[in-house]
């Protein structure tokens, strides 16, 4: 066990530089650069080095001495204590040195600075009054505020990573410095340590990213070593086993709250080096090898930041399924943006509302957050929660509103084939009745509605109608088709006189042939086509059956009668002499669209 006498004389050695310590408060983050002070080049100066211990770099170069580096929660200013101008002010700098202001501008000391977690104040001692007591300014120095008052000094303060709390040194109660805890603005102090051994005992608190322990260091039974508690105080445990004269102080947390750092004479007594080890005092590793004191080690406080998550909107047609749409974009100044995690309604995989389905969620490098979107027949609007985590465990949220649209695809509708049909026999009918059966199926709908005009039962009039069909779903979408309905006549062919074929009619040139035929009912005088009957002249072919047209007809012109007792038209052709030795076709196309003819050879 260590003399206290043994102990005391360690500790004179850093008497001044105990009276500015503060180790920084630190909150979640990536593993960055460590600020400390170090004589190294012949006086305190302000130096950065990688966690590692790597690339140590200074940053101050004057004659005075510079302690208490502390950066901001951006990792982008550092802002320390110095005796630039003889009395120890506060000062901010950005963080590769440039830009040195100085903040405060009082009679007696001010030091051991620390920002607060949003950055925005810093939290810092001075003596002003004539006691050392705790004060918060702003970050450019503005509304400098005491917040405690009481005799015996306090210094050291640190915050919390909520910003709610500070955690300090106090003299108050005896001459043995203990650990307090108060609110942000100075109320209700606790007392969290009492160790009663002299005028130095526990030293240079801070919190751990957590907020739930307390590292700081203390001159108890074993001499100066680090020690860890809870939040509250209870379950005290020492990390360090120095030995001899020799220290270890000033400890803080890691950014990500698994390593302590801190300065330590173990090797090199008198002077110190800086060190880390994990939260349970194991793997105490040396990471600096100066010719100097390397003291106040505080890692960076890269703050860790919430993410932002902001959703687009979305929208979805019913049946449909849209792959690679973009739902939201996100952000984080720590993380790579498609390192992030993010969950719908609390699930990673997808989640479904109101028949809309979200899923297979991605985020690309630039921050677009992609997904399908997948809507049933039934889907209506729907909205989902969007959460993004980062690697510190910090998210945040916004809603996704997804509206649903409908669907755009059209029914499919069944037709017949094309109908015909005749008259019926031994009628004066001019139409007939007919019936046809059209359907049509939907994708969502089961019963689209299916119109068909004619609709079916109509009475269709001679000749060929179009059915024009039009099949609309629930959503208004719409398919049309059609297909025809063909009325005819019963004709029978033609009757004597004149022969049907192939048969070749033979007629004098000039003479009038009555041209016989029935359509099983009479059907009134307008039944033949516009232009109809004609002729036309044909080659005439030898050996064909020829036959004479027995009876012919004098007329004035070409007519058309009808003979109710026969049911027979009678169409009086009246040919032309012209038309000597040639051969010829009678055509006669009803209004029915059909075609019937007789092929002639005049003599």
């Amino acid at each position: 066990m260590k003399s206290r006498h043994t102990t005391k004389n360690a500790f004179s050695i850093v008497l001044f530089l105990a009276m500015f310590v503060l180790t920084l408060p630190l909150v979640a983050a990536a593993q960055g650069k460590v600020a400390f002070a170090s004589d190294r080049d012949g006086n305190l100066e302000i130096y950065v080095m990688n966690a590692d211990g790597t690339q140590q770099t200074r940053l101050t170069n004057n004659t005075a001495a510079d302690f208490y580096p502390s950066l901001s929660p951006d990792g982008s200013k550092i802002v320390f204590d110095s005796e630039i101008t003889g009395e120890r002010e506060i000062y901010i700098m950005n963080a590769d040195g440039t830009s040195l202001t100085r903040l405060t501008d009082t009679p007696g000391i001010n030091f051991s600075p620390s920002f607060s977690p949003d950055g925005g104040k810093i939290v810092f001692s001075s003596s002003r009054t004539g006691d050392l007591e705790i004060y918060v300014m702003d970050a450019n120095g503005a509304n400098q505020t005491r917040i405690t008052n009481s005799p015996g000094g306090d210094l050291d303060p640190s915050f919390s990573p909520d910003g709610s709390r500070i955690v300090f040194e106090s003299y108050r109660n005896n001459f043995c410095g203990e650990i307090f805890v108060m609110n942000a603005n100075g109320t209700n102090p606790t007392q969290l340590t009492n160790s009663d051994r002299g005028q130095f005992c526990d030293r240079h608190p801070s919190f751990n990213p957590a907020g739930n322990k307390i590292v700081f260091s203390a001159d108890r039974e074993y001499g100066i070593e680090v020690y860890i508690m809870d939040a509250n105080g209870a379950n005290l445990t020492r990390l360090t086993d120095t030995q001899g004269s020799a220290f270890s102080s000033y400890p803080s947390f890691s950014p990500d709250g698994s390593k302590i750092i801190f300065s330590s004479s173990r090797d090199v007594y008198p002077n110190s080096q800086i060190y880390v080890m994990n939260t349970n005092g194991s793997s105490q590793t040396r990471l600096t090898y100066s010719s100097g004191s390397d003291l106040a080690p505080t890692w960076s406080v890269q703050a860790n930041t919430a993410p932002t998550i902001t959703a687009l909107g979305a929208s979805a047609a019913r049946d449909s399924n849209t792959p690679n749409s973009l739902i939201a974009t996100v952000y984080d100044a720590e993380d790579a943006k498609d390192s992030l995690a993010v969950t719908i309604n609390g699930s990673p995989l997808g989640a479904t509302v109101n028949g809309v389905t979200v899923a297979g969620i991605s985020i690309s490098p630039s921050g677009n957050v992609m997904a399908t979107i997948r809507a049933t027949c039934g889907a209506s609007d729907a909205s989902f929660t969007l959460r993004v985590t980062d690697g510190g465990s910090l998210f945040a949220e916004a809603t996704l509103n997804v509206s649903v649209t409908n669907e755009t695809t059209a029914p499919t509708i069944a037709l017949p084939s094309n109908i015909v049909t005749n008259l019926p026999l031994n009628s004066t009918d001019t139409g007939k009745v007919v019936t046809f059966t059209v359907s049509a199926t939907d994708n969502c709908d089961a019963n689209p509605t299916v119109v068909a005009v004619p609709p079916s039962g109509s009475t269709f009039p001679v000749g060929t109608t179009t059915v024009n069909v039009t099949a609309t779903d629930t959503s208004g979408n719409t398919a049309t088709g059609s297909f025809t309905v063909t009325v005819s006549y019963n004709f029978a062919g033609f009757f004597q006189p004149v022969d049907n074929l192939p048969t070749v009619n033979v007629v004098g040139a000039g003479q009038s042939v009555p041209v016989k035929f029935s359509l099983s009912g009479y059907k009134g005088l307008n039944i033949f086509a516009a232009g109809y009957p004609a002729s036309q002249q044909v080659p005439c072919v030898g050996g064909s059956t020829v036959a004479p047209v027995e009876e012919t007809v004098t007329a004035g012109a070409s007519s058309l009668s009808y003979d109710a007792v026969s049911d027979q038209y009678i169409y009086v052709w009246k040919t032309e002499k012209a038309w000597k030795g040639t051969c010829r076709q009678l055509i006669v196309k009803l209004n029915d669209g059909t075609l019937h003819v007789a092929n002639f050879q005049f003599r």
